[in-house]
């Protein structure tokens, strides 16, 4: 007897244009990779222009939809598709825009370049490692000008006794 874990609930539906595919369709040669958190920061950079051989990802826990702003942005874009994770669990999205960026990165040549729009500091791993390993990538966030604010007192590592005596 074996300890194998076997699913036992059906797969979601695929997002609706989603075509299943990982790696985009080879007759179509791809000049950038621009993957979205479409959960935590489902926008785009002021002023970032998509061409029409872009490959966009947008990441979506299961059952949600791009955003209509985001959407609205992307449409025209011929190798655009959201991707849902195929469960509800915390990260799911998170774990299914890892797997992406690194089929990604292994099938597409270290010339292109890679932007992921995430305010996930997790995520921002995967961008170091593209670094490390030679390929341009960088990490957005529309979420910068909230970072750069100073930290409440609690969030700055001061004990309640601390903050308590002065």
């Amino acid at each position: 007897s074996s300890d194998l874990l076997v699913r036992t609930d059906p797969a979601p539906p695929p997002a609706k244009g989603y075509n299943g595919a990982v790696t985009p369709d080879s007759a179509v040669p791809v000049d950038s990779v621009l993957l979205i958190d479409g959960d935590n920061d489902p926008h785009m950079p002021p002023g970032y222009e998509l061409s029409a051989r872009a490959l966009v990802r947008v990441f979506l826990r299961r059952g949600a939809d791009i955003p209509k702003a985001l959407a609205r942005k992307l449409s025209g874009v011929p190798n655009c598709t959201s991707v849902p994770a195929p469960r509800t669990t915390g990260n799911a999205a998170d774990f299914v825009m890892a797997l992406h960026a690194g089929v990604l990165h292994a099938t597409i040549p270290m010339n292109i370049p890679f932007l992921i729009v995430t305010n996930d500091k997790g995520l921002a791993v995967i961008v170091e490692e593209f670094q490390r390993v030679g390929r341009q990538a960088a990490l957005w966030t529309s979420h910068e000008a909230a970072e750069d604010a100073p930290a409440p007192a609690s969030r700055r590592g001061a004990s309640r006794r601390d903050r308590k005596s002065t």
